[in-house]
């Protein structure tokens, strides 16, 4: 274990373990987050976004045992574009060797020794909804470890998410068009009430000191990819300056999906109504323009 004097400065060595994690949300950026660290230059990245190794008492790795089964069938070229090499796959393989023993916090250290030199850390959009007892055990394991929250709004996040499943075969369109079998879904999908950035950042904030949580919005990836960037990296502690293989803009635009009824839109605004007007308070910044949208008063409560 690294001593006090061997942990990160501006100019020294890394942490033991990771350097932060990203907490999601999930339909807010982390993909294209994951790729741009990935492939800037002071940044070693796991070959595995959403590693899920925190938020599972027995982890199940089957992204690793994914990667392990399939990277022999790559050419070498296609490995080298990937930043596949022989970390990654150690990296992997030892991911695998612990399929569905408990969650170990040194071992999950141990695992980004890979990183020697540079930045890493774990992108996982999950880990926003831990229970408060797991992030005490991390932060008190990790108490240098940056936390970062990509926001957005409750209601478009849910949509956008649903839409996402619709695409790929897991929701039929009649779910996303009817409210009654809406709210059937809504009420049993655990991803769906995982939407609550208010009540998330509250629980984290509660152990994590507010210098080593940053939060960041979708409307700015959206509208000034390359500006976001830089702040992360700023964040992390790398080199803004430094050109990274990806241009900030690839990756950065929705992709078609259905629209919303009117009657579903409604549903979505009463179910996150809370969240809205306290993600204003919290947040500030785009989270202020949230209720707006959604003909909220700021001032206004649900009333039961």
């Amino acid at each position: 274990m690294h001593t006090d004097d061997a942990l990160r400065t501006p100019a020294g060595p890394l942490l033991e373990g990771p350097d932060f994690l990203c907490i999601g949300m999930s339909k807010a950026g982390t993909g294209w987050l994951y790729l741009q660290l990935r492939y800037h230059p002071d940044f070693w990245m796991p070959p595995i976004k959403e590693l899920h190794y925190l938020d599972r008492e027995a982890p199940k790795v089957s992204k690793a045992k994914r990667l392990l089964s399939r990277h022999t069938e790559f050419s070498a070229r296609r490995l080298e574009k990937m930043k596949i090499g022989k970390s990654e796959i150690q990296f992997a393989e030892e991911m695998r060797a612990v399929h569905g023993e408990p969650m170990n916090l040194d071992f999950y250290a141990s695992i980004f020794r890979f990183k020697e030199n540079l930045i890493s850390g774990d992108v996982s959009p999950s880990y926003c909804a831990m229970p408060e007892e797991l992030i005490a055990k991390i932060m008190t394991r990790f108490p240098k470890l940056k936390i970062i929250f990509l926001l957005r709004d409750p209601v478009s996040r849910a949509w956008s998410h649903l839409t996402m499943l619709h695409r790929g075969g897991k929701v039929n369109a009649d779910d996303l068009q009817d409210i009654v079998k809406f709210r059937a879904l809504f009420e049993t999908s655990r991803t769906l009430r995982t939407g609550l950035p208010a009540t998330f950042a509250r629980r984290w904030l509660k152990y994590v000191p507010a210098a080593q949580f940053h939060h960041y919005f979708f409307e700015d990836l959206l509208s000034d990819p390359e500006g976001l960037k830089r702040k992360v990296l700023t964040f992390l502690g790398a080199d803004p300056m430094k050109a990274g293989l990806l241009d900030p803009s690839e990756n950065k635009k929705e992709k078609p999906k259905l629209q919303m009824p009117s009657d579903i839109r409604d549903f979505l605004i009463q179910s996150f109504f809370d969240e809205l007007i306290a993600s204003a308070a919290i947040f500030g910044g785009h989270a202020t323009t949230w209720s707006a949208k959604y003909g909220i008063d700021s001032s206004a409560r649900r009333s039961e």
